[in-house]
C-alpha cells in the first residue's frame, strides 16, 4: 500500500513539470488599498486638518439674527423711507415690523408716530399703537408717551394729556414723558406747566451728564424758555435756550 502511494505522488510530479507555467493556477497578486492617512505632502503645512471635498450645509449656514437685529435693519430702512413724502407708507410698514420685533424702541416709536402724523386722517396708527400697548406692558411706559405724541400730533389734547400722565406714573424719572406733558399744559395755559418742565430740563441733565444734548431736551429747554420769558425772566430763558442749541 505505501508503495502505491508514493508511486502516486511521483506521477503527479512528473505531470506537473510537462505543464506550462500559465496553465498552473496562482492567487492573484493583491494590490494595496490607499492609505487614507496618507503622510502630507511636503507643500501642506504640517498640523493642518485635512480639507474635506465636501463641505456640510452647517459648515457655510450663518447664526441666525436677534429680533433686535432684525428690529434694527427695519428701523433703519423705515427711517431712509420716511425722508421721501412718496415712501411714507412704505416707512410705516417697516417701522411697524420693527417694533413687532422690539416693542420698547423708543426712537422707532416716536419715528413711526412722526410717519403717521405725515399721512391722511386714519385709525391705522392708533389701532397699532394700542395693540402695541396691550401686548406689551413691560413697555407701557414708552409706549404711553408714543400715544402720548401721536394723539398730540392729531390735536386731541385730551387723549394726548391722559397718555402722558399715564406715562409719568409709570415711570416717574422719564424726561420724554415730562417733557410732552409739560408742553400739554403749556399748550393749555395750565400753570403746572412751567414745574413739569423744569422736572423735565432737570432729567435730560440727570441722562446725559449734565448736558442738554438732545432733541427732545432742546424741545423741553425752548418751551421752559418760552415760559421763563413770558414771566420776565429773559435772561434766564436765553442762557437755557442758548445751552441747549450749543451743545446739540
Amino acid at each position: 500500500m505505501k508503495k502505491l502511494f508514493f508511486l502516486l505522488a511521483a506521477m503527479a510530479g512528473w505531470w506537473l513539470c510537462f505543464l506550462e507555467p500559465s496553465s498552473v493556477a496562482t492567487p492573484p497578486k493583491t494590490v494595496p488599498a490607499p492609505s487614507l492617512n496618507r503622510a502630507a505632502p511636503r507643500n501642506e503645512i504640517a498640523g493642518s486638518a485635512p480639507i474635506s471635498p465636501v463641505r456640510s450645509s452647517q459648515t457655510l449656514a450663518l447664526p441666525p439674527k436677534s429680533k433686535s437685529e432684525v428690529a434694527d435693519e427695519l428701523f433703519q430702512k423705515g427711517i431712509s423711507a420716511l425722508g421721501s413724502p412718496d415712501r411714507r407708507g412704505e416707512s410705516i410698514e417697516y417701522l411697524e415690523e420693527s417694533l413687532r420685533n422690539d416693542p420698547g424702541n423708543g426712537s422707532a416709536l416716536f419715528a413711526l408716530v412722526q410717519a403717521y402724523s405725515k399721512t391722511p386722517a386714519s385709525n391705522q396708527g392708533e389701532i397699532f399703537l394700542l395693540a402695541l400697548l396691550d401686548n406689551n406692558p413691560q413697555d407701557r411706559d414708552v409706549l404711553q408717551s408714543a400715544l402720548a405724541d401721536f394723539y398730540a400730533s392729531k390735536g386731541d389734547s385730551v387723549k394726548a394729556q391722559y397718555y402722558a400722565e399715564s406715562a409719568i406714573e409709570s415711570d416717574p424719572h422719564s424726561p420724554v414723558a415730562h417733557t410732552l406733558l409739560g408742553m400739554i399744559y403749556a399748550e393749555k395755559n395750565d400753570e403746572r406747566a412751567q414745574a413739569v418742565l423744569e422736572r423735565s430740563v432737570e432729567l435730560h441733565r440727570e441722562w446725559n451728564n449734565g448736558e442738554l444734548s438732545t432733541e427732545g431736551a432742546k424741545k423741553a429747554s425752548v418751551a421752559l424758555g418760552q415760559l421763563l420769558k413770558e414771566s420776565g425772566r429773559t435772561d434766564e430763558a436765553q442762557r437755557l435756550v442758548s445751552e441747549a442749541e450749543r451743545k446739540r
